[in-house]
């Protein structure tokens, strides 16, 4: 499975790392799909949900200041929203509507994307996302505590997000050590300040499902029902903790089926 990857600049000006993965079987779909990683994550940690959609063209991008995407501008709701907008168009896709399926911090950039730009999100998915509004004085907990205690000790509690057979997992935990060991401290602490100034907003899509971990500490099912409800739309919940693509990607897949198509 092949795709195109480059540090693209994007209509905004701003440079994006991104990936386009287009259709390897027929009949391909008109509908593209965009996987946003969450908080800690970098585009790496949807590789083993692609091959699950052959059909679809599949777009990834790393988030303002993880992975390769630099953070040398401010980062702000709108300019998540823009980002993947802008990600989007880039690869051929403005005039039309998109699938976009987002884990965790992810989730915000998704919802800021679907209410800023109606028409422009068919079905989006939510795994694990945050409770939004973002509690303020959470956030700000976060923050210190990354500022303290650095990458090393984001690692270890990202660890203790996973479900109980994940962790003793050791592909598991390789594979979560190289999404948050390849961060710059600097990058994550700037986005932290867009997602926590992000407000709860109405989106006007064909379908959401808010997907919970049954094993989450970190989102669990009430936040997803409260969001589902506020969004008009379903939940689901899936054997595992915080990391679905990494922990139970098979059984993600066969539920983003059910809500995208094959």
């Amino acid at each position: 499975m092949s795709s195109e990857e480059s540090l693209i600049i994007i209509a905004s000006g701003r440079k994006v790392f991104a990936q386009i993965y287009k259709p390897t079987s027929t009949p391909a779909s008109a509908i593209p799909i965009l996987f946003i990683h969450g908080l800690m994550g970098t585009h790496d940690a949807w590789k083993h949900i692609l091959p699950i959609f052959p059909t679809h063209t599949r777009i990834l991008y790393d988030l303002f200041g993880h992975g390769r995407t630099p953070y040398d501008t401010p980062a702000t709701p709108a300019t998540l929203a823009e980002d993947a907008r802008d990600v989007v168009a880039h690869f051929g896709f403005a005039k039309q509507k998109v699938d976009v399926v987002a884990h965790s911090g992810g989730a915000i950039a998704a919802l800021e994307f679907a209410a800023t730009y109606p028409g422009a999100v068919r079905n989006l998915v939510l795994l694990g996302p945050p409770a939004v509004p973002l509690p303020k004085e959470q956030m700000e907990q976060n923050i210190q505590f990354v500022k303290a205690q650095g990458l090393p000790a984001v690692l270890a509690m990202q660890k203790n997000f996973l479900g109980a057979a994940a962790k003793d997992d050791a592909s598991i935990h390789e594979a979560l050590a190289a999404q948050v060991g390849g961060q710059k401290l600097e990058g994550i602490l700037a986005i932290f300040d867009a997602m926590a100034a992000s407000q709860a907003k109405e989106v006007a899509v064909d379908k959401v499902a808010v997907f919970y971990g049954k094993e989450d500490p970190a989102s669990g099912k009430e936040g997803a029902e409260a969001l589902a409800r506020r969004l008009g739309g379903e939940v689901g919940e899936l054997p595992c903790g915080h990391w679905f693509m990494l922990e139970a990607p098979q059984l993600l897949g066969e539920e983003l089926i059910k809500i995208i198509g094959a």
